[in-house]
């Protein structure tokens, strides 16, 4: 910007200069002030250039930092968003079986032959597995390779009692 100024100056000194002489041809001195205004005004000029691109490089780069950011938080949304449509799942898988489990435990409490009965607590385990089943697939898309830590799915599906 200074450049630019002082530029501007040097025109002004030489225009202010000529018109008092009345200098109507050439000189050395006004060659030399010509020229020397001219490489001002093109320094002027690349200066003006050269911050007018920095402030657009770091505008861009604001720009990248404000969408990683939006990129980020639109993650976590949609992470909040699929735990909880799991959460719903989960919870139907869950009720749903133990609904089940629950009416046939009844049953087979209510019923007086011992088969029956058998046949009944059967169906509880089976139910019950199933149900299990279903819990260790949903949860095993929210389980990363690190957490796969032996727990609850460690345990056996095979019946209880022969």
């Amino acid at each position: 910007m200074w450049t630019l100024a002082a530029a501007v100056g040097c025109a002004a000194l030489t225009a202010f200069i000529w018109t008092r002489t009345g200098v109507t041809a050439l000189n050395e001195g006004t060659v030399l002030v010509g020229s020397t205004t001219t490489l001002l005004l093109i320094g002027a000029l690349i200066g003006v250039n050269v911050g007018g691109r920095k402030r657009y490089v770091e505008a861009l780069i604001e720009r990248s930092r404000q969408l990683a950011v939006e990129r980020d938080q639109q993650a976590q949304l949609a992470a909040a968003a699929e735990r909880t449509r799991i959460a719903r799942e989960m919870h139907d898988i869950v009720s749903h079986s133990l609904a089940v489990v629950v009416a046939l435990a009844e049953g087979a409490h209510a019923i007086d032959d011992p088969h029956r009965s058998k046949q009944a607590n059967r169906a509880i385990a089976d139910t019950a597995r199933e149900a299990l089943t279903q819990m260790r697939v949903m949860l095993g898309v929210l389980r990363t390779d690190a957490e796969s830590e032996p727990g609850a799915s460690a345990l056996p599906l095979g019946p209880c009692w022969t």
